[in-house]
């Protein structure tokens, strides 16, 4: 059995009036509450940043030296010639970490350095004694006449 209801007038069988006879009524509006939702917000926002801080520091990078410009055997590296890359960790390499830039600096090249190949301690010599001007020279001399 359907009931038909009709504006100002009450139902047939006997129960009270919708508050609102046209239709569905609409749902009250909600009040915000700003303060809450900012500290929700603030919340989110450190979540975020601990969660990238957190991935960073367990990260299995490191920082080492490499070569930025083609650097000739017995040439002094210079700060220029190194720049800093970030590797995962291997132990099968042994590159120089970034934090020894300033030792590097300074030391002949052992072999000729090409540009985005790390630095390692192989490719690193002593400065040179002989000064600019000066030369070894080999001189064959019999046993005998050789100094003790």
């Amino acid at each position: 059995m359907t009931t038909a209801v009709q504006r100002g007038r009450p139902p047939v069988n006997g129960t009270k009036p919708p508050r609102h006879p046209v239709g569905i009524a609409p749902a009250p509006r909600r009040q915000r509450n700003r303060p809450v939702a900012l500290v929700a917000g603030v919340c989110a926002l450190a979540g975020m940043l601990g969660f990238v801080g957190i991935w960073a520091a367990s990260s299995d990078r490191q920082a080492v030296l490499a070569v930025a410009r083609p650097v000739k055997a017995g040439d002094t590296i210079t700060a220029d010639d190194l720049a800093v890359a970030s590797i995962a960790e291997d132990p099968a390499l042994k590159p120089i970490g970034a934090n020894a830039r300033a030792g590097v600096v300074g030391k002949t090249a052992s072999v000729d350095l090409v540009p985005g190949t790390l630095l390692l301690e192989a490719d690193l010599g002593t400065a040179s004694p002989i000064a600019d001007g000066e030369a070894i020279v080999a001189v064959e001399v019999p046993l005998a006449a050789a100094p003790l």
